[in-house]
């Protein structure tokens, strides 16, 4: 029986997004910036997931970057692939990139600045001990197993957040690694040296072929590679027995993003090029041996909601409307986002699989 889990309180996640509206126009620029990297690529012909053929019926754009909706199983596809010169722009490079009016970072190394880097111990507390609690609730729930001898390897593990909140959540051994040497580095501030290492993006896959992993879990980091599947697989042929997905959902958010491409994008856009939806999930666990254990389904799509509404309300409206305007709904917000959660519509979904 599938363990479910449902919503978040958004106090938890506010504080957080608090800055995204007064730094619309930096966050857009980096975006921007990525994705005319992206561009770059040649036309996606298959999906990246199930390797269909893919086509434009069900299709849509933002910022000029076309997405379409897979016909077998599914997923949302950008319609570029992803490239080398992609990847090293997104997860390697370390210097910026300028031009006559931005600094132009890449989108990636946005979690060793700014929330991610200055208030680590919260966003440790707040964001990713949550996470950390449900997975270790999940595996007691579904196993016999002593969950505080097993082995996690954090694929892509930024800056140490989720490492960190395993630490403090009863695991004992765990690792993680990650493409990026700005992201190290910053882990490294935060006591974390042992545990995290610099690994290049063509030096990644080995971390899977080792033995002695028991879980494997990816951040929002499954929609980043190149292959999907092949990962999957991966893990199965190297005996890890569990993976503990975070990841990007067709949803009420991606849905406003699609409705409002000019504004910055939260679920789909830069370097986040595809989404799953229930059905390319299924479709991943039926073709891959993935034993659905748990799922959480909770997002900010609220949040995003009221953000843009904000946004789009700046040409015509003066501050105080505005402000006087989105308080009178404050009290829709917590609700309206528990509605879409128990919809199965939030932007993301937390997944633990045990690889049969």
């Amino acid at each position: 029986m599938v363990i479910r889990k449902y919503s978040k309180e958004l106090g938890a996640v506010s504080w957080f997004h608090e800055d995204f509206e007064a730094q619309e126009k930096e966050y857009l620029s980096r975006q921007r910036a990525t994705e005319e990297v992206y561009l770059k690529g040649p036309r996606r012909k298959n999906c990246i997931l199930c390797l269909s053929d893919i086509n434009e019926d069900r299709s849509f754009k933002i910022r000029g970057v076309l997405y379409s909706v897979c016909g077998n199983c599914e997923h949302i596809n950008g319609m570029h692939d992803i490239t080398d010169e992609f990847l090293t722009f997104a997860y390697t490079t370390e210097l910026s990139t300028s031009n006559e009016e931005n600094d132009l970072r890449p989108y990636s190394v946005e979690f060793t600045q700014s929330k991610m880097s200055t208030n680590f111990e919260r966003v440790v507390n707040d964001i990713y001990v949550p996470k950390a609690e449900f997975l270790l609730e999940s595996l007691n729930k579904d196993t016999n197993v002593d969950c505080s001898g097993l082995t996690v390897l954090d694929f892509g593990c930024g800056s140490g957040h989720f490492v960190e909140a395993l630490n403090r959540t009863g695991f004992s051994k765990v690792e993680g690694i990650d493409s990026l040497q700005s992201a190290v580095t910053q882990a490294q501030k935060h006591g974390l040296s042992a545990q995290i290492s610099h690994t290049p993006i063509d030096a990644t896959e080995n971390s899977l072929r080792r033995s002695g992993i028991d879980i494997v879990s990816m951040m929002c980091v499954l929609p980043h590679l190149t292959e999907p599947g092949k990962t999957i697989e991966l893990m199965r042929k190297s005996g890890i027995r569990w993976t503990f997905q975070k990841f990007p959902m067709w949803s009420f958010a991606l849905l406003l993003e699609a409705a409002m491409p000019n504004l910055r994008s939260r679920v789909i856009g830069a370097d986040h090029t595809n989404a799953f939806t229930w059905k390319s999930v299924s479709w991943l666990e039926q073709n891959y041996g993935l034993r659905r254990v748990a799922t959480w389904s909770f997002g900010s799509d609220s949040l995003d909601f009221s953000r843009k509404i904000r946004a789009n309300m700046r040409e015509n409206s003066t501050n105080a409307f505005i402000n006087w305007a989105t308080k009178s709904f404050t009290n829709l917000i917590e609700p309206l986002q528990s509605a879409i959660d128990l919809s199965e519509l939030s932007s993301e979904l937390h997944v633990l699989w045990e690889i049969e």
